[in-house]
C-alpha cells in the first residue's frame, strides 16, 4: 500500500506485509506536514488482525526529517511496543542520526554501535596466544 499525504507529494510510504513482518518505506521530507502519513501507517499495521511479531521501518531514502516527524516515529514505535510488535530501523540516514543525536528523541532509530578497530593491547595479546 502507498500513501501520499495531501499537500506534500514529495513524501510517500509505502508498506508490505507478510505474517510475521511489516515493511514500512519512507521516501522524502519527514516533517510536521508529513508526519501524519507516518502515524497513520502505524494504525494501518495495528488495524490489521494478523500477528505480527516484527516491523521494519526503512529510512534509507529519507532526505529530511524535523522534530516533529522524529516524534512520529517515536510514538509509532511505542504504539507497535505496545502491542507487542518489535520495531527496527534499516538504514537511518545520516541526518535523522544527527537529529537523534542531538535531541536524544527516538534513540532507538541509531545504529547500532560497531566494533572499532583493535587496540594495540588486543594485537599484542593475539600475536602471544599465536606464538
Amino acid at each position: 500500500m502507498t500513501t501520499r499525504p495531501r499537500g506534500h507529494p514529495s513524501f510517500t510510504v509505502r508498506s508490505r506485509s507478510s505474517a510475521a513482518l511489516t515493511i514500512v518505506r519512507l521516501t522524502g521530507e519527514l516533517d510536521l506536514s508529513s508526519c501524519s502519513a507516518v502515524i497513520n501507517a502505524i494504525r494501518d499495521v495495528l488495524a490489521v488482525p494478523l500477528r505480527r511479531e516484527l516491523v521494519v521501518l526503512d529510512l534509507r531514502e529519507v532526505t529530511f526529517c524535523d522534530l516533529a516527524g522524529l516524534r512520529a516515529l517515536d510514538a509509532g514505535a511505542v504504539a507497535l511496543a505496545d502491542a507487542g510488535i518489535r520495531v527496527d530501523a534499516h538504514d537511518t540516514p545520516p541526518p535523522v542520526v544527527r537529529l537523534v543525536t542531538m535531541t536524544g528523541v527516538a534513540r532507538w532509530l541509531l545504529p547500532p554501535p560497531t566494533a572499532g578497530p583493535p587496540t594495540r593491547g588486543a594485537t599484542t595479546e593475539l600475536s602471544e596466544a599465536a606464538s
